[in-house]
Formats: C-alpha cells, structure tokens, sequence
C-alpha cells in the first residue's frame, strides 16, 4: 500500500476544524442578532485556521500507515496520468489550489484554536480508525462508506 496524491502534491488547500467553525457559526449568528456585522456581499465570513500541502497530507498518512504496521513504507507517490484519467475522468482539479484568508472572520473576534498539527494529528487517527474499521476491504471497496462511519 502507498500513499498517492496528485500532481507533484505543492497544491495548496485550507484546514479548519469543525470545532472552530462552529464557533464562527455562533459568532456570526450572534453578531447578526446585534446587528452589528455586515451582510450581503459584505458577509461572506471565511473560516480558515490554515493550509496544507497535498504532498505534506500524504506523506502524513503514508507515515502513519507505516507506523502502525498497515504499511511496509511510508512511501507517497503521485497518480500517474492514466490513474487520474481512471478515477478522475481527467480532471485535474485534485491538482488545484483552494485558498482565501478568514480576515473577516478574524475581525469579529473569531480566532481558531486548532492549528496545522492538530490537522496532522487528526489524518494520523484517521488511519487508525479506517485501517480498524475496514482493513483491507479498503483498497477495493467502497472508499466513500469509510468517511462516512
């Protein structure tokens, strides 16, 4: 087993923990109540803790599943182009970067309190937890059911 991202893995996307947005939720709603926050176009409040790499994800899990013992390496690699063409149709949106700033947020008083290590922490325990949860039925099963337990 190995761990594959796609592209060389520097695309950029966003973590937040589900924790601290609903504290931005609540935030928001509560601001809204007041009356004091803007709306419209003017209320689009992002929530960003921060970004990670898909290559830093991947070399993350690949390590746990090394770790436990589901994995002989840890090794990443990336999709070749027929394996993005089989199980993406081609897109390469796996290879984008998604990213924005919570400035807005953070300007009514939101602040997360989970960071990038506990994003790492998080990939790590979910090895744990699908790897228990499905073992090998994993590899050629139904990868959606295991994010859905």
């Amino acid at each position: 087993m190995t761990t594959i991202y796609s592209y060389p893995g520097s695309n950029i996307w966003p973590h937040v923990n589900i924790g601290d947005l609903g504290n931005l939720y609540g935030l928001v709603y509560s601001r809204a109540q007041k009356g004091d926050i803007g709306h419209g176009t003017a209320g689009y409040y992002l929530g960003l803790a921060g970004e990670y790499t898909h290559l830093s994800a991947a070399n993350t899990i690949g390590t746990a599943l090394a770790n436990n013992k589901f994995a002989e390496s840890g090794q990443s690699t990336s999709f070749t182009p027929e394996e993005i063409q089989k199980y993406y149709s081609g897109s390469t949106f796996q290879g984008s970067n998604a990213r924005g700033v919570a400035d807005r947020s953070k300007s009514i008083g939101w602040r997360p309190k989970r960071d990038i290590n506990d994003f790492y922490s998080h990939l790590k325990a979910e090895v744990v937890r699908i790897e228990k949860r499905f073992g090998r039925k994993w590899e050629g099963g139904n990868q959606s059911a295991a994010w859905q337990k």
